[in-house]
């Protein structure tokens, strides 16, 4: 959830049936509708659905040359790093352009950022929604402003041969002109909606500008790790409501947050990385919710106003307020005990809201899904996850369980990046999928040096 590493450091039944893709084919799988699911509650003042008409509609798209490599470029780039022997070497040459398109939050039109990045292959290509770990919450973080440190995962993923559509996320504007919000942190639908239109963007740039590469929309894998986990998920779930016109083939999910309420619990109770991404969480939540709740409810003295001000200018974990060593020097006590014992509204229905077992959106996937889990994480727990999994299972998903013995956060995300991959691929290509592995509950196990 929280940028934990620089992202350099960070990288490191059949795949594909009858059941996998939703009843969204034909010839007007495209055409322009108007969503009919669940806006968000918690209080919201009502708002309704835009047509999908203009979305994904191109405010401006730029080619970056400092960002097209070759293939002996990337090789070269991968070699230099600590966690090259993690990611292997590349085929492919990459092409890479920003674009600022139009999306909807709360029934109203904004805009949003991202990348496209495409492979120097022929023919037809899956695609490839990547969706990044926490970079921070603001514009200066954003992906599209970091330059090859936020494009990274990207470059390397179309060399693979994907075509990579990562945006940046509501609020995290990189690209020709600031963002008109604050970054939705850990919030489901804003989360969602901005990373599909993403790919309506994609459709849009492809229609304008010629590639040597085709997408093949009915292999669309949607990947992300940490914060781009919970993304992965929810892009998920939203997908068959939203974007009919793309068939998910697979979703990967490393080191997730599923479980915002089991999260909190543990963040009011143990002090430590997830203490802080709840904090961050709440903050941003009652900002997106229009809750306008006096932060004090939350947190002692004036800490929320310190929060406030570090989540629209900064792009670290908080360093201003390192010497917070207990809960109770962050929460306040009603707050503590409302989370532990059932509660307290709106804050709690903002974490519900988040949490993927207690979605109001219908789940009408059935995606093959990996789901990493890293044993020793101490941000998204993994206990809160696994217990997630079976719930998940009984909604109908189809989830494939890895954990990594005694691993943290970051390590469970780069010790499996080559299986994650290995994965991805098999899927796509339609390989067989292990039937003894889905929905059960795995020992965790050595994904050092994998």
């Amino acid at each position: 959830m929280l940028r934990s590493a620089p992202l350099l450091v960070l990288l490191a039944c059949s795949g594909k049936d009858s059941a996998d893709t939703p009843d969204t084919a034909g010839p007007d799988a495209s055409a322009p509708f108007t969503p009919a699911m669940p806006t968000a509650q918690c209080g919201m003042p009502d708002y309704d659905w835009r047509s999908t008409e203009r979305m994904g509609t191109l405010i401006a798209a730029d080619d970056q040359d400092s960002l097209e490599f070759s293939a002996e470029q990337l090789n070269a780039l991968i070699s230099s790093l600590d966690t090259g022997g993690a990611i292997g070497s590349v085929e492919n040459g990459v092409e890479t352009w920003f674009v600022r398109y139009v999306t909807q939050d709360r029934g109203e039109e904004v805009e949003a950022t991202g990348m496209v990045v495409m492979p120097d292959i022929e023919g037809d290509a899956p695609v490839l929604l990547w969706l990044h770990p926490t970079m921070g919450f603001s514009d200066g973080c954003a992906p599209t402003a970091l330059g090859l440190e936020g494009a990274a995962f990207s470059l390397i993923f179309a060399a693979m041969g994907f075509i990579v559509v990562a945006p940046d996320y509501i609020g995290m504007s990189g690209f020709e002109g600031p963002s008109s919000q604050g970054h939705p942190y850990i919030i489901a639908e804003p989360t969602a909606i901005a990373s599909l239109d993403a790919l309506r963007a994609f459709d849009n740039l492809i229609e304008q500008h010629s590639f040597s590469a085709t997408p093949d929309r009915d292999n669309l894998v949607m990947w992300g790790a940490s914060q781009g986990g919970f993304a992965a998920l929810w892009a998920d779930r939203y997908l068959p409501h939203y974007l009919k016109h793309y068939s998910p083939t697979a979703v990967i999910a490393a080191i997730p947050p599923t479980d915002m309420l089991g999260l909190a619990e543990h963040g009011v109770t143990i002090s430590g990385p997830t203490s802080m991404a709840l904090a961050a969480a709440q903050v941003t939540m009652n900002d997106w919710y229009r809750a306008d709740r006096p932060l004090d409810e939350v947190f002692i003295d004036d800490l929320g106003e310190t929060l406030s001000g570090i989540i629209a200018e900064e792009c670290d974990d908080f360093s201003a307020i390192t010497d917070i060593k207990s809960v109770d020097q962050l929460y306040t006590p009603e707050y503590i005990a409302a989370m532990k014992s059932g509660g307290m509204d709106p804050w709690t229905c903002f974490l519900e809201e988040s949490t993927l077992r207690e979605s109001a959106v219908p789940h009408e996937t059935d995606t093959p899904t990996l789901m990493v889990l890293a044993e020793a994480d101490d941000l998204a727990i993994a206990d809160y996850a696994r217990a997630d999994i079976t719930a998940l299972c009984d909604q109908g998903y189809r989830i494939e369980h890895l954990e990594c013995e005694g691993l943290g956060h970051v390590d469970g995300a780069v010790e499996t990046l080559q299986r994650q991959l290995a994965w991805a691929k098999s899927r796509v290509s339609g390989e067989s999928w292990d039937a003894s592995r889905v929905c059960v509950i795995n020992e965790p196990e050595d994904c050092e040096g994998e």
